[in-house]
């Protein structure tokens, strides 16, 4: 065997062992890289999962929320109506009253609210 013919050989068997290392390093990234992505989706799904729950229960929130706004404005229109009726009401009575007052020094037995 020639010294070419050996250099081949050694550069060969080096080339090998060197591809060979190469590859097995690329596989155990390879390895790592999927067991990372696996634990990404995981964690993407749980997430997705909580985030999709809040929404819900936003959602609801958002509903009682508006029906109690409903509710209040209801009750308010009639506070302002029940109110309005009463001020007219006493508005009315003292119109009314208001003569009769003027009539107590003539008519004892006439009450007087005013």
């Amino acid at each position: 065997m020639g010294m070419c013919s050996l250099f081949a050989c050694l550069f060969s068997q080096l080339l090998t062992y060197h591809l060979q290392a190469q590859r097995e390093s690329l596989q155990k990234t390879l390895k790592n890289v999927k067991q990372k992505l696996k634990q990404t989706r995981t964690l993407l799904a749980e997430t997705k999962h909580t985030f999709e729950s809040a929404q819900e229960e936003w959602q609801v929130d958002k509903n009682i929320l508006e029906d109690m706004i409903e509710v209040v404005k209801m009750n308010l229109a009639e506070d302002r109506l029940t109110h309005k009726s009463d001020a007219q009401a006493h508005k009315e009575h003292g119109r009314v009253s208001a003569p009769f007052c003027l009539l107590r020094v003539f008519v004892s037995n006439v009450g007087c609210s005013t």
